[in-house]
């Protein structure tokens, strides 16, 4: 988060370092889902 707050403009572009500061894991499922936890707690499905 504090790189985040530090950038100060939009991001327009993937960052791989952002990504990799801001995902605690992924875990792929059998049946193709792919789960996204975030370090807030938050997740994302899809």
């Amino acid at each position: 988060m504090f790189e985040l707050a530090e950038r100060g403009d939009a991001i327009t572009e993937f960052d791989e370092r952002l990504w990799l500061t801001m995902v605690e894991k992924a875990t792929a499922y059998h049946d193709g889902r792919l789960v996204f936890r975030f370090q807030n707690g938050s997740e994302i499905d899809g």
